[in-house]
């Protein structure tokens, strides 16, 4: 996975040099792109593939590294659907039909062919079924300004101690790309 245009561009400079083919793919805000670059036959990632023309915003940078304005709003709308609309539209799915809601959990989830996908399909569910709980519980009761702070008081360490420690411990400060360049710049 290549987590920025430059390594992209280098990526797609050898390909184009060495006439091999390229399959880029990504997300783009809430879409994916796929385009196949084949040397003198298509164009290629730098003269701008699919996902240049539909514009958006990659997630892994959205994800990791919001640097340009646009970003950090993309970012802050992304996060407001996690933190708040999602998990009410997921609470309000539940109580409208818990059965229903627990047979289609069922279906995505266990019903799957044993191996990797249902693992996969658990190991994605378990997060969202987390959100659930606390906001059914959270909902259930008569929520105090003490929950209200407990609540972005955890948020405001998930997204700005701890995902930041997760990057720090993965891109150390000494950290080089692969063509030798500080990671950090």
């Amino acid at each position: 996975a290549r987590e920025n245009i430059k390594a992209r561009f280098y990526v797609d400079g050898k390909c184009v040099f060495y006439e091999k083919p390229l399959l880029e793919s990504g997300t783009m805000g809430t879409g994916a792109n796929v385009d196949v670059i084949v040397p003198h036959k298509t164009r290629s990632y730098s003269d701008g593939g699919q996902a240049d023309e539909r514009g958006g915003i990659p997630m892994c940078t959205l994800r990791n590294f919001p640097h340009l304005i646009d970003h950090c709003i993309e970012w802050s709308r992304a996060k407001f659907e996690d933190l708040f609309a999602s998990p009410a539209q997921q609470a309000q799915v539940f109580l409208d039909d818990p059965f229903a809601f627990i047979e289609k959990l069922r279906a995505d989830t266990l019903d799957q062919p044993a191996g990797g996908e249902r693992v996969g399909a658990v190991a994605k569910a378990i997060p969202n079924l987390r959100i659930l709980i606390s906001t059914l519980s959270k909902g259930t009761g008569s929520p105090t300004m003490a929950d209200c702070v407990s609540m972005a008081f955890a948020a405001f360490h998930a997204l700005f101690r701890d995902n930041i420690l997760d990057l720090i411990a993965k891109f150390p400060e000494d950290e080089k790309t692969s063509s030798g360049d500080p990671f950090w710049s």
